[in-house]
Parts: C-alpha cells; structure tokens; sequence
C-alpha cells in the first residue's frame, strides 16, 4: 500500500482496477449470463469469490465491488441488474403509527436529570448541591 492513503481506500481503488480489466469485464459479464436471475448483491458476491477480492478475515468485499460495479455501469461498460427496494427501505424508515410515550410518564418534553455533585466551597451545610447551580 503506498504511503500516505487510507487502508480501505486503497483496496476499493484496486477492485476498481482489477474490475475495469477487460479480461475481468468479460468474466462479470458471463456470471451475469450464466446466472440472470442475480440481484446486484449476490452477483458482487460471485465476482468477490471468482475475482478473489477478500479482507484479511477472507470475507468478500462487498461494498467495494458493489461500488466499481456502479462504476462499470455509469462507464457504460455493462448493465447490471435493476435495483431492488427491500421491504422497509423506501426511504421513510421504520416508523410506528402512534406517538411513543415518554419512558418516565412524562409529556415527551426533555429534563435533565438533575446531578448533584460535591461542591468546593462551603455553599451548604452538607457540602453538596446541584450540578449547574452557582454558590
């Protein structure tokens, strides 16, 4: 890895090299053949596994070749298969139909829980007084 970069950065610049290879183009392209019915995830997973792009724990690098693939595609270098929206990511996030209710019974309202700390002055007989109250 040379000098200067940021370990991941480097190997995602690499994927992106190898993939762009005409010889590795050709190789996607025949897995996409072979196998049409591929969503975009698991097809980076056959070209992690046929291309050998693993991390030091020997998973493949999914992100990483999932982003060269767009990359290919936006090149004009191949066509991948439409995206799929997964159940639950449409971009509004999981959301409940009711108000969630405040797990003190109160209102919803923020309060800060009053800390109470030992003071260095004497400001009361016991030495001690709320956190954020001045002597």
């Amino acid at each position: 890895m040379p000098a200067g970069t940021v370990p991941g950065m480097w190997e995602q610049n690499q994927i992106k090299r190898t993939l762009s290879a005409p010889a590795n183009l050709a190789r996607v392209q025949a897995l996409m053949r072979e196998a049409p019915e591929l969503h975009r995830t698991g097809l980076a997973d056959r070209v992690c596994a046929t291309l050998d792009f693993l991390d030091a724990r020997g998973r493949v690098q999914r992100a990483g070749c999932l982003k060269a693939l767009r990359a290919s595609e936006r090149a004009g270098q191949m066509t991948l298969p439409p995206a799929r929206n997964s159940p639950g990511r449409g971009g509004q996030g999981r959301r409940l139909g009711v108000a969630v209710r405040h797990r003190h019974g109160g209102t919803g309202r923020w309060n800060p829980p009053r800390v109470w700390m030992r003071s260095c002055g004497p400001s009361t007989s016991s030495g001690v007084r709320p956190w954020g109250t001045s002597d």
